[in-house]
C-alpha cells in the first residue's frame, strides 16, 4: 500500500519504535518533550508601544506581497532669527521607507486511521497534533527572528525595488573585524581572535551599550511606573543563559550584587535573576536541548549531532541525527539550520544566501575519549534542508591551517575518530566555541503579518468510511502569512540593534577543549 503523504504515522511504525505502545499506545497525558513559547514573546508590540520588536498587521496582504514601513528624518539648522525672510529658508521633509516581503508559511502532521482508532486517554491524537503545530509555530517564529538580528548584524540589511526582492548584501565577512551592529567581547578584533577568556562581562555591556547609543538607538518602553505613570525606558540584551553565566559567576558581579541588591533570600545572587546593569535590562533565553527530530539549540547557540561515526579524515560530508535518530533526510530534519552560514530564508522570494565567509565548528567526543576536531565550512556547505553539511577537515599533526587543530594535537586532544551522537557545535578557528547575543533598542525588528496566523487546514487521501469523516490518511497542518526584518531609519542605516559574538564557558554542554 502506498500514499501520495510521506512521513505519516502508521501503528506499526509507532510499535516498532517503542513496543511499550503494543500495551498502552499512549499515556493518559501526552507529554511533549519542546518548549511552549517564543522566547521573544514580551518583546513584541504593536507599532507605537516602544517594544523592540514592532508588529503591523496587513489583513489585505497575501502569499509573497509586501507591507511597507516609513520612517521621517528629523529637520536640523537654526531657524530664522528676527526680520529675515523665512519664506526661502524652509525646512522640508525627508521620508524613507522599507518593505518586509510577507509569505504563505506552512507545517503538517500525516497519520493512518488506524492509529486514530486506536484509544488516546485524555485527548485525541487531532489535540496532540495540533499541540505539536502550535509550538512548532512559536519556535519557527522564535528561531527567524534571531536569525533576522544574527544576519543584519553580519550582512547588512537592503532591498532591490526593481523586482520586490529582500535580500542581504554583504558588508562585512564572518572574520571581519566588525560592523556597525557587530560586537566582540573581550576586547577581541574579529572572530578569529575570540579566545576562551572572551566571554561575556559587565564592561561589554556597558560598551555594546555604548555602541548602539552612537548608531542611534531609542531605548525600548519595557513597563509603565505605578508612581507616575511614565514609561520606563532600558535598553534590552537577550542571550542564551550558558552566554550570560560568564557574566554572572564573575567578581565584579557578585560584589555589584552583595553591595547593590538587597539582603537575604530576595537577593539576586540566590534567585538566579539578573540585575539591571548601567540601564539595560538582561533577559536570558532558556535554551532546552529537545527532542524534536529537527534543528536544536538556537541561531544563538546552535547545536547538531552527528548521525554517522567517522574514523578518518575522508568523510567530508557530515550527517546529522546522532544516536536517536541516525543519518535522517527530509524537511522535517534540518539538524544544521541554526549554524551561521546557514542560506536562511523568510519567504519564496529571498536570496537564499547565508552569511558568508568561513565558519568552524567543533565535533567533540562526549561519550568516549573527550577527544575533539575542528572543521571548517561555508554557506554553501550545507545539504537539502540542511540535513547535512559538507566540511573541510584538517591532519592535527601539528601543520594543520586550522588552529586550534594543532593546539589540541599538542595536548594529546585530537581525534579524527567521531562515534555516532558526538556534539557539533559553532566555534572559530582557534577551537573556542561561539556564542552570539543581542543589545535591542526601540524598532529593532519589524515583524509583518498578512490575512492570517496559524489558520488550520488540513488534507484527506485513500476511502474512507460512508457517512465517516476519518479517511485512511489524514494529513493536518497550520498555515501564516508573515515576514521580518530589520528596521531601517531614513537614512538606511539599521540604529537598534547590536549583535554580540563571544567565548562560550568552559565546559558548555560538557565540551571542555583547550584554553587558548
Amino acid at each position: 500500500m502506498a500514499f501520495i503523504t510521506s512521513e505519516y504515522n502508521t501503528l506499526l511504525s509507532a510499535i516498532s519504535g517503542n513496543p511499550a505502545l503494543k500495551q498502552i499506545l499512549w499515556s493518559k497525558k501526552i507529554q511533549i518533550d519542546t518548549r511552549n513559547k517564543n522566547v521573544l514573546r514580551d518583546m513584541i508590540g504593536k507599532e507605537g508601544s516602544g517594544k523592540p520588536i514592532i508588529e503591523k498587521t496587513d489583513l489585505e496582504k497575501g502569499q509573497s506581497e509586501t507591507v511597507i514601513f516609513v520612517t521621517e528624518a528629523g529637520i536640523g539648522g537654526q531657524g530664522i532669527l528676527g526680520e529675515n525672510q523665512l519664506k526661502t529658508n524652509t525646512a522640508k521633509h525627508r521620508w524613507n521607507s522599507f518593505q518586509v516581503r510577507v509569505d504563505l508559511i506552512r507545517q503538517g502532521i500525516s497519520y493512518t486511521q488506524v492509529v486514530k482508532q486506536m484509544s488516546l486517554m485524555g485527548t485525541t491524537i487531532e489535540m496532540a497534533s495540533s499541540e505539536l503545530l502550535g509550538q512548532w509555530s512559536a519556535k519557527k517564529d522564535e528561531d527567524d527572528l534571531q536569525v533576522a538580528i544574527r544576519r543584519a548584524a553580519l550582512m547588512g540589511a537592503s532591498q532591490f525595488y526593481g523586482n520586490y526582492q529582500y535580500n542581504y548584501p554583504v558588508i562585512n565577512t564572518s572574520q571581519s573585524s566588525g560592523g556597525p551592529n557587530l560586537y566582540f567581547c573581550g576586547g577581541a578584533s574579529s572572530m578569529g581572535t575570540i579566545t576562551s577568556e572572551c566571554t561575556l562581562q559587565m564592561s561589554d555591556l556597558t560598551s555594546i551599550k555604548s555602541l548602539i547609543q552612537a548608531n542611534g538607538a531609542s531605548p525600548a518602553k519595557i513597563d509603565i511606573d505605578p508612581a507616575t505613570g511614565a514609561q520606563i525606558e532600558r535598553y534590552n540584551f537577550i542571550a542564551p543563559e550558558y552566554f550570560l553565566s560568564g557574566m554572572k559567576t564573575s567578581s565584579s558581579y557578585m560584589q555589584a550584587l552583595r553591595e547593590g541588591d538587597v539582603r537575604g533570600k530576595d537577593n539576586k545572587m540566590w534567585t538566579g535573576r539578573y540585575a539591571d546593569i548601567n540601564g539595560t535590562v538582561v533577559m536570558p533565553h532558556n535554551v532546552k536541548i529537545e527532542t524534536t527530530s529537527g534543528r536544536l539549540g538556537s541561531p544563538w547557540m546552535p547545536v547538531a549531532y552527528l548521525g554517522t561515526a567517522t574514523a578518518d579524515n575522508t568523510l567530508t560530508v557530515l550527517t546529522g541525527g546522532g544516536s536517536y535518530l541516525p543519518a535522517a533526510t527530509g524537511q522535517e530534519y534540518d539538524f544544521f539550520a541554526n549554524f551561521p552560514g546557514y542560506p536562511w530564508v523568510f519567504t519564496t522570494y529571498d536570496t537564499a544566501v547565508g552569511e558568508s565567509g568561513t565558519w568552524y565548528a567543533m565535533i567533540y567526543n562526549l561519550s568516549s575519549d573527550k577527544k575533539y576536531e575542528i572543521v571548517s565550512y561555508a554557506n554553501t556547505g550545507f545539504g537539502t534542508f540542511a540535513n547535512t553539511l559538507t566540511v573541510v577537515r584538517g591532519i592535527g599533526a601539528g601543520g594543520d591551517t586550522i588552529t586550534g587543530n594543532n593546539t589540541a594535537s599538542t595536548a594529546g586532544r585530537f581525534s579524527l575518530t567521531h562515534p555516532l551522537g558526538a556534539i557539533i557545535i559553532p566555534c572559530n578557528i582557534l577551537g573556542v566555541p561561539i556564542m552570539f547575543g543581542a543589545m535591542l533598542g526601540e524598532k529593532a525588528l519589524c515583524y509583518a503579518k498578512g490575512k492570517f496566523t496559524a489558520d488550520p487546514i488540513e488534507d484527506y487521501e485513500d476511502f474512507r468510511r460512508v457517512l465517516n469523516q476519518d479517511p485512511m490518511v489524514k494529513n493536518i497542518g497550520i498555515q501564516s502569512i508573515r515576514g521580518m526584518s530589520a528596521f531601517q531609519d531614513s537614512n538606511g542605516r539599521i540604529p537598534n540593534l547590536i549583535l554580540a559574538a563571544g567565548a562560550a564557558p568552559i565546559g558548555y554542554l560538557g565540551c571542555n577543549p583547550v584554553v587558548v
